[in-house]
């Protein structure tokens, strides 16, 4: 798995929660690409074309990706091969990461796609 892949899930899970409730768009795409550091906002745009059938990454796809990385890696260090991997302990261990680096904790929670850090189990991150 790529960064990458878990980037495009975001931005197309935003977009797709945006439609839903009726936001304005274009407005939401500006501050995305802000947020995600596009330098251009055409580079966040691809995301609505860039999937042949204008859809997301399936959750089953990001986990077989994830699978097959872990196999590949398990190869190479061998104690993996006896470790749970899955998107979970991906997305908490990055936030983890996130957090242990300095980055605020509302930002985190956005990043995750919780509305607020309330709903992100904030609390259980060591504040």
């Amino acid at each position: 798995m790529r960064i990458h892949d878990l980037r495009h899930t975001f931005i197309c899970r935003r977009i797709q929660l945006w439609h839903e409730h009726g936001a304005d768009i274009d407005n939401a795409m500006a501050a995305l690409s802000t947020y995600v550091g596009h330098a251009k906002i055409s580079d966040t745009y691809w995301y609505l074309t860039g999937v042949p059938d204008g859809g997301c990454m399936a959750r089953s796809n990001v986990t077989q990706r994830l699978e097959l990385a872990a196999s590949a890696a398990a190869e190479r260090y061998p104690q993996l091969a006896r470790r749970s991997i899955s998107p979970h302990t991906i997305r908490h261990t990055t936030a983890m990461h996130l957090l242990q680096s300095g980055v605020d904790i509302s930002v985190i929670a956005l990043w995750l796609g919780h509305e607020s850090p309330a709903t992100a189990g904030c609390a259980d991150m060591g504040r």
